[in-house]
């Protein structure tokens, strides 16, 4: 019986990692996100109002043009490096998640705006200098991003509706991040 138990146990996680990571980057989804989000909110080690947390929403630039042009196999590998990208250029206490489909959500936990402005901008200009290949098609990619501090207030929805709104009138001009 314990054996069952423990097996069990098992399944039960692996099912838990299936609902909470994005299947093509392996990255958080949406519903992975969410729930870092309230854990955060609800964190009693967190109720000074002093600490700050900011969230930045990214989208890719054209990526409809990329799509159209080279085919989706070549925008889902764009989605993948671009995911690596991010996710190897945070620190360890930031979190990623990608959100829509060539949407990404960064959660900087304990970070002051002008932390975070630095780093959106570090991985604007990273990002802005990759160069990505499709079979031998060099295909040159920017992102826009919306970034802001989190209201302890607003729930999950309401937060990202907030950036959300930063991010596309930061895609207006493309390859640029908005502040707030």
């Amino acid at each position: 019986k314990l054996n069952d138990l423990i097996k069990l146990d098992n399944e039960i996680e692996q099912m838990k990692k299936k609902m909470f990571r994005d299947e093509l980057t392996g990255l958080l989804n949406r519903r992975g996100l969410a729930e870092v989000y309230y854990s955060l909110m609800n964190d009693e080690n967190r109720t000074s109002f002093a600490v700050e947390d900011c969230i930045m929403f990214i989208d890719i630039d054209k990526f409809k043009n990329i799509n159209d042009k080279y085919g989706h196999i070549a925008g889902d590998l764009i989605i993948k490096y671009i995911g690596k990208i991010l996710h190897s250029s945070l620190r360890e206490n930031d979190l990623i998640g990608r959100i829509y489909g060539d949407e990404f959500l960064i959660i900087f936990k304990k970070t002051k705006i002008g932390v975070a402005k630095s780093i959106a901008e570090r991985l604007r200009k990273k990002i802005e200098k990759a160069i990505f290949y499709y079979k031998t098609n060099p295909i040159k990619v920017t992102i826009s991003a919306g970034l802001c501090k989190i209201n302890k207030w607003n729930s999950f929805d309401e937060t990202i509706e907030h950036v959300d709104k930063l991010m596309y009138e930061a895609k207006q001009e493309g390859n640029k991040i908005i502040f707030l």
